[in-house]
């Protein structure tokens, strides 16, 4: 993981955001091209462009599972079943974590209380990604 959020922090020294930085430190594994990555989850960062909407780096880490556990045969419902029942246990985990999956609450721009900053959602989303994979529940 630590080699993961290393590649993330040079990332956004390039000037990727949240999910792009997430999404392309996987490509290798997701089996897509750097270039088309950062391009996908340009819309996804801020919660989905407006803070009110899903953490970009947990977006990004539910389009990884769809990329690493879809076969991309739409007539194959198991398969299908299998990578949506997974991108619902990863965002149940960060969830979890963080009392939300919304940008807009986890920055605490109506309470004034973050729960947790940029960086550490960041952080989590890698970790519960990679714990997954360790765990055999995200098959690459």
């Amino acid at each position: 993981m630590e080699r993961k959020q290393t590649a993330i922090a040079k990332k956004y020294e390039q000037g990727y955001n949240c999910s792009q930085a997430v999404g392309c430190v996987f490509c290798d594994i997701a089996g897509i091209d750097e270039t088309l990555m950062y391009r996908l989850m340009s819309g996804f960062a801020v919660g989905m462009g407006g803070m009110k909407g899903t953490c970009g780096a947990v977006s990004a880490g539910v389009a990884l599972i769809g990329l690493i556990m879809n076969n991309g045969n739409s007539k194959d419902v198991a398969q299908k079943a299998k990578a949506l029942k997974t991108a619902k246990e990863y965002t149940r985990r960060f969830a979890e974590k963080n009392q939300s999956l919304a940008c807009s609450e986890l920055k605490g721009l109506e309470t004034g209380k973050m729960i947790r900053s940029c960086d550490g959602c960041i952080e989590d989303a890698v970790e519960i990604f990679e714990d997954m994979i360790k765990e055999g529940v995200i098959q690459i």
